[in-house]
């Protein structure tokens, strides 16, 4: 919710939106099949965006796409790549990529529009992606399922082995196929699926991006069907590849990981001396928390208090201990009563629960 009300803010105040289009125009200043309207900063407020206009056919406008004469699939196909090169060059995309955003210009140039909802993704979850990325080309069920864990918030009771399972299945699903018959949407929704059957769940600037990538297939094959995504990836796969084994890269990472040890290393003689002072003094602290026992306990206490009435009932009747009702102690028919009907809900809450042998 307030990743929801955070990037509406953003939409509604324009600054955000001309400092997009800035970006933008930096990012592709350099890429002549590309159009980024100029922006008039000058006549620009949190209220007004005034931009460049740019005529050209919209692409939701299917009929006046076909009539342009210009090729749809070379449109579609640099439409994708623009996006593309947003994600894995840049970092930094047009998140609401629906045809009526594109336009196409003369000379098949792609247009771009309402640029207020963007995503961004920080070195750390594109190295997470990229070995995601990686894990799936190359099939590897294990590193996929890994890099799953490490990108969402885990359960404690996640099924580890059924996911990996799981992602397994869903990768075999894929493999062998050709590349222009693998649809990249329906694949990141299954595999979205399967995450979230395991109650995963994915921070908001992957799920974004996830977003993004399925509504953009869908955006390329309505401009032309023939248009594969996948296909259209594989050049950026590889030269992921190249660029997470580049000395560069393998540098970039070793600082990191410097300073990672660096700020440990520093905390903990600090850190260790503050645990030996607790506990000399007697101030140190345990919290534990002992998750689901609450229903244990409730029907441990249950079943003894059930036992104590049901043994004490029995001692009443067989002494025939008064007041008597036809020979029979009022008392201990009473507790009978009582105590059938406290094993009756010790009972039914076990069935309800689950199978009473089961460990879970």
């Amino acid at each position: 919710m307030r990743q929801f009300r955070r990037t509406l803010l953003r939409e509604l105040d324009f600054s955000y939106e001309r400092q997009n289009l800035e970006e933008f125009t930096r990012n592709f200043a350099d890429d002549p099949t590309v159009c980024i309207p100029e922006v008039f900063s000058d006549l620009c407020s949190h209220q007004v965006v005034t931009m460049e206009h740019l005529d050209g056919i919209i692409g939701a406008d299917t009929e006046a796409l076909q009539r342009s004469g210009e090729d749809l699939g070379e449109f579609a196909k640099r439409g994708a790549n623009m996006y593309l090169e947003m994600v894995f060059r840049d970092g930094f995309y047009h998140a609401d990529p629906h045809p009526g955003n594109l336009m196409l210009l003369p000379g098949n140039v792609v247009g771009v529009i309402d640029c207020g909802m963007v995503g961004r993704i920080d070195e750390d979850l594109r190295d997470e992606v990229e070995a995601l990325l990686l894990g799936i080309v190359e099939n590897d069920s294990n590193l996929v399922s890994e890099q799953v864990l490490r990108l969402g918030a885990v359960p404690p009771d996640c099924a580890r082995e059924k996911l990996r399972a799981d992602l397994q299945d869903f990768m075999a699903d894929y493999t062998g196929h050709p590349l222009n018959e693998i649809h990249v949407g329906a694949a990141l929704s299954n595999l979205v699926e399967i995450i979230r059957g395991h109650h995963i769940v994915l921070p908001p600037a992957l799920a974004l991006l996830l977003k993004t990538i399925i509504v953009l297939e869908g955006t390329s094959r309505r401009f032309s069907p023939d248009v594969s995504l996948t296909e259209l990836m594989q050049p950026y796969c590889s030269r992921l590849m190249l660029r997470r084994l580049s000395p560069s890269r393998i540098a970039k990472r070793a600082r990191r990981t410097f300073r990672v040890w660096d700020r440990l290393l520093t905390a903990l003689p600090r850190d260790l001396t503050d645990l030996l002072a607790r506990f000399r003094d007697g101030s140190l602290t345990v919290h534990l928390d002992h998750r689901h026992l609450d229903p244990i306990v409730n029907r441990l206490v249950l079943g003894i208090l059930t036992a104590a009435v049901f043994l004490g009932s029995s001692e009443l009747w067989s002494r025939q201990a008064a007041p008597l009702l036809y020979g029979v102690s009022i008392f201990g028919a009473i507790g009978y009563a009582i105590s059938l009907f406290l094993g009756w809900r010790l009972m039914r809450a076990i069935r309800k629960s689950g199978n009473i042998q089961s460990k879970d």
